[in-house]
């Protein structure tokens, strides 16, 4: 999916250093919110992988609902970088 790939890759390669925490927590809260689809499981380090998953896991409403709450929280955070 673009979009999923496209946030990874701005958080991997440094684009968001304006966030206010450092890296390490700000992949762990993209990874952590990722997970909580059914049938994603991105290993701790693994995020600089751009890992992916199945977008048949989005034709569940609970995961496409998920996965839109996630992508608020970070265009929000994307937002807020000042």
């Amino acid at each position: 999916m673009q979009v999923k790939e496209t946030v990874v890759a701005d958080l991997m390669q440094g684009r968001a250093q304006q966030f206010q925490v450092p890296l390490y927590q700000r992949t762990y809260e993209l990874r952590r919110r990722l997970n909580e689809l059914d049938g994603v499981a991105i290993a701790e380090g693994k995020l600089a992988l751009r890992p992916g998953f199945r977008l048949s896991l989005l034709e569940s409403e609970e995961n496409r609902e998920r996965l839109f709450e996630t992508l608020g929280w970070f265009q929000d955070r994307w937002n807020a970088r000042g």
